[in-house]
């Protein structure tokens, strides 16, 4: 029931499963949860099905600077930005490195150099940047930069605009040059989703506009940082006019007034544990759609947090908060942070995830290592790795058919909408994930699904019987008012004939429990007329 996403039903689904000898499967649509009533029917007794949801899930609980103590607005800051080959920080390399230092909130120094990726640049990347071949070719590398460029920064923390990106590709080549790298991050797309919620987008380009701040060259790293340290600035200027003069006090506001329709949502699988839990699922379903319905339904974070009791929450698959944090370079403490939130940790077949392959951001090995890296930060932590299919379709072929549906989406890219995120069989399963080795596949495929299964009791989403309202003296209003109105024609004592026929029909509807719809019913025909 997934919005022009799935193209299966539970019920076609769940059949193949019990024609396979499963013992357990789990419905997890994008933000919704209709296909349950279904399910429950397909279902019957033949297999326990896990009734769950793949949420939209907003943090609302990080801040906009992630230090742990408060720095004053007069501290040392380093803006900076970075121009490199691609999107991967693994795959790429950084071809500019640009900073404004900030002190007492003016600009005390900057810096500025160009770097040689030993590799010719992208048509796409010079006519995006307007950097050259031969601008960087036989600059300084990587391994003289770098250094030269973090002892620049000092401690300070430092600032970019989308932050984990331009943070994603220092920490990798610093851990790659084995050079210590523990500065904080202060994003400023974040401070501007705060600052000016009225912008429909919050792109450097778009908030320097609406600022009227001079931009220089977009996308030349020197330019794009002194832009940054510009909005910087003056953000600060309006966050002491409201008494706001240090990141803590910052983020503090920031968690206070967040408008949650603008951070992109991480996917997380909430699965009901138990009958109280699918309750609550249901509520928070509500409440994201009622509350926060934003292109979709979102779920904020502090509010699955508050109402996780019963809940089962899985890490989900590549747009989730793990694998985003894994593929830009995330510190390992924050990755270990992010992990230890959910009570199981899920991998997914390297098929489902190939479209970041045509994107550069990965190889298969590299996707392959990811996965590698969830199954050991599970072992660390204590959490079932659980390998999931990730299913939209029932047959390879299908995805013909996806491709078509999902392409409405925008989905246009070559490998975005033609992943064959199938209903695999057991050994299939075991043969995707044979790169773990035979003993962990099983683990991962077999093992630690039921594990997970075993954690959930019994339920039904719809509970069987009937349930019609109740309102005391109802039967008795009903029978008196049928009585009078049949004696008003009959007479009194009825024939027998007709008395029979009334007593089977108020037996039928006060037996059934309609006397109080059928009361109700009464008022409002005699209202009308």
């Amino acid at each position: 029931m997934s919005t022009m996403d799935g193209i299966v039903s539970a019920k076609k689904l769940i059949s193949q499963a019990i024609d396979w000898g499963h013992e357990a499967i789990a419905i997890t649509d994008h933000g919704v949860v209709q296909a349950f009533p279904e399910a429950m029917d397909a279902a019957g007794d033949k297999i326990k099905v896990l009734y769950g949801v793949e949420a939209y899930v907003v943090d609302d609980i990080s801040g906009i600077c992630n230090a742990q103590e408060p720095i004053d607005f007069n501290d040392e800051f380093v803006v900076f930005d970075i121009e490199t080959t691609g999107f991967s920080h693994v795959n790429d390399n950084i071809i500019e490195i640009g900073a404004v230092k900030i002190k007492d909130q003016f600009v005390v120094e900057r810096y500025s150099a160009f770097v040689d990726p030993k590799r010719p640049l992208p048509a796409k990347i010079i006519e995006l940047t307007g950097i050259t071949d031969s601008m960087v070719k036989g600059q300084r590398t990587i391994d003289a930069v770098l250094p030269e460029f973090l002892d620049f920064c000092g401690d300070a923390p430092l600032v970019a605009h989308n932050a984990n990106f331009d943070m994603g590709f220092i920490r990798q080549n610093a851990k790659l040059l084995e050079i210590p790298f523990e500065n904080s991050q202060f994003d400023t797309v974040t401070l501007a989703r705060y600052l000016y919620p009225a912008l429909k987008r919050h792109r450097l380009d778009s908030i320097a506009k609406h600022l009227n701040i001079f931009m220089g060259s977009h996308h030349r790293a020197v330019d794009d940082a002194e832009t940054t340290a510009n909005i910087l600035l003056r953000s600060f200027e309006s966050l002491e006019a409201e008494g706001i003069h240090d990141t803590r006090a910052l983020n503090e506001d920031y968690w206070i007034k967040q408008d949650i329709k603008k951070p992109m949502p991480d996917h997380v699988i909430v699965l009901a544990k138990n009958q109280a839990g699918l309750r609550t699922l249901y509520e928070l379903v509500s409440d994201a759609h009622i509350k926060h319905f934003h292109r979709n339904p979102r779920l904020p974070k502090s509010l699955l947090i508050e109402n996780r009791e019963n809940l089962l929450l899985g890490s989900a698959c590549r747009n989730s908060e793990l694998f985003r944090a894994i593929l830009d370079g995330r510190r390992d403490d924050e990755i270990q942070r992010i992990a230890g939130f959910y009570d199981y940790l899920e991998i997914q077949p390297i098929q489902n995830n190939s479209h970041l392959f045509f994107e550069n951001r990965v190889t298969e090995g590299q996707l392959q290592n990811i996965n590698r890296r969830i199954y050991k930060l599970g072992k660390q932590l204590g959490k079932p790795v659980v390998a999931t299919g990730d299913v939209h379709m029932l047959r390879p072929e299908d995805k013909e058919f996806r491709h078509i549906l999902t392409y409405c989406h925008g989905f246009a890219g070559a490998g975005v909408n033609d992943l064959p995120m199938y209903f695999m069989t057991t050994d299939e399963m075991l043969q995707e994930f044979a790169y773990l080795g035979p003993q962990t596949a099983r683990e991962v495929v077999v093992d630690n699904t039921r594990r997970v299964a075993a954690m959930v009791e019994p339920m039904l989403p719809v509970p069987k019987g009937t349930f019609p309202p109740k309102m005391d003296g109802a039967e008795e209003e009903v029978r008196t008012m049928t009585m009078e109105k049949a004696w008003s024609i009959y007479g009194k004592p009825l024939p027998e004939l007709v008395e029979k026929r009334v007593q089977r029909e108020l037996d039928s509807i006060i037996g059934n429990g309609y006397a109080v719809l059928y009361l109700l019913a009464h008022k409002l025909v005699k209202k009308s007329l």
